[in-house]
Parts: C-alpha cells; sequence; structure tokens
C-alpha cells in the first residue's frame, strides 16, 4: 500500500517512535522498527477545542518499503461510523479510523488506532498531547480487519520524542512524513 505523500494539516505534533507489531504473520505486512508520525487538528480549531483528530503514520512493512497512513478521528467503530469523519473531544477518546478499506493481498483491509495513554490537558489540546510526548510519551493501540470481519491487534505505537510542534502561526517549512526518516537504530549506540 502506497498513499499519496502525506501534508500536514495546519497545526500538529511530528513526531518520531517505535512500532512493535502484536503478533507477526497475521494480516497486514506491518515490521517492528521506527515510526515516524503526526498527531493533528483537521481545522486548526484554536487551544483544547474539539476538532477533527488526525494520526498519519509512515510504518516500516516487511518488504522494506514503508507505508504512508492516514487516519482521522471518526463517528466509532461501527461499519458505518468508522466512514467519516467526526469531530473528537479529547486525544483519548477519539476513534482514529482510515475512514476508507485499502487493498491488500486480494482483500480490502481497515485500520483503527486509539490512544492509549491518559492525556492530563482537557480537550484536544496540541500542547497538552505535546507535553505528554515530552514527560513519557504516547502510546496508541493500531488494530487491523479484513472487510466484514472483527478487528484484531496490528501493533502498539509508542511516540516519545517531539521532531516539531506547528501551530497556525508558525512560520516554518511544513515538513511531510514522505521528507522525514526516523534515526537510524545504530546512531542510538553513539550517543
Amino acid at each position: 500500500m502506497r498513499l499519496a505523500k502525506l501534508t500536514p494539516y495546519a497545526t500538529g505534533v511530528l513526531a518520531i517512535g517505535r512500532v512493535d507489531r502484536s503478533e507477526a504473520d497475521d494480516g497486514l505486512p506491518v515490521r517492528s522498527g521506527p515510526v515516524v508520525a503526526r498527531i493533528s487538528k483537521g481545522l486548526a480549531l484554536p487551544g483544547g477545542t474539539r476538532d477533527i483528530a488526525g494520526l498519519a503514520l509512515r510504518l516500516p512493512t516487511i518488504s522494506g518499503e514503508p507505508w504512508d497512513l492516514l487516519m482521522a478521528s471518526s463517528g466509532g467503530s461501527g461499519k458505518w461510523e468508522r466512514r467519516g469523519p467526526r469531530p473528537a473531544n479529547d486525544w483519548h477518546a477519539a476513534d482514529f479510523s482510515s475512514l476508507t478499506p485499502f487493498q491488500h493481498g486480494g482483500g480490502r483491509w481497515w485500520v483503527r488506532a486509539r490512544c492509549a495513554t491518559p492525556i492530563p490537558v482537557a480537550g484536544l489540546s496540541l500542547g497538552g498531547i505535546a507535553d505528554a510526548l515530552r514527560r513519557d510519551g504516547v502510546e496508541f493501540a493500531l488494530t487491523q480487519a479484513p472487510s466484514g470481519q472483527d478487528f484484531r491487534p496490528l501493533a502498539w505505537l509508542t511516540l516519545h520524542d517531539i521532531h516539531q510542534v506547528i501551530t497556525r502561526d508558525d512560520e516554518v517549512d511544513h515538513h511531510r512524513l514522505a521528507d522525514l526518516r526516523p534515526p537510524d537504530p545504530r546512531d542510538a549506540a553513539n550517543g
């Protein structure tokens, strides 16, 4: 799967972390490894105001070619609810969905995500999620399902390093996930 190049929303947090595969060889060919992610607000509403939450990931795969996956807060996990974007009240309660299924291995697949880390700041605040990332990191549970079947675990996503926080007023170049690379694990041994 290769989705269109991901461009950031007007506001967001660009983070680096790791994805750990739940069960090898079960479903989608995502493998454990470093990941780049963007947590964003689709409408760029101020502060903790309710908004469409976004989660974009650059995932490592068994083939070595990364997948770009874009999810948005949806109406829930039901067959019809997961198909439409819906504003979220806070990061921890948002049900992220790929919104449309994608083709893989002759079937149509869905991916969902849910923040497993309580964010101490109320609402959908980018400052709150950035603080949680800086403090202890933020985890998301990723699940997968072929069309018409139940969701099952795919991976755990742990984000822990902030690359950039972009607000509407920032005068910085907006990076695409496709332009970023997670740090090489070999460099960690060298400091």
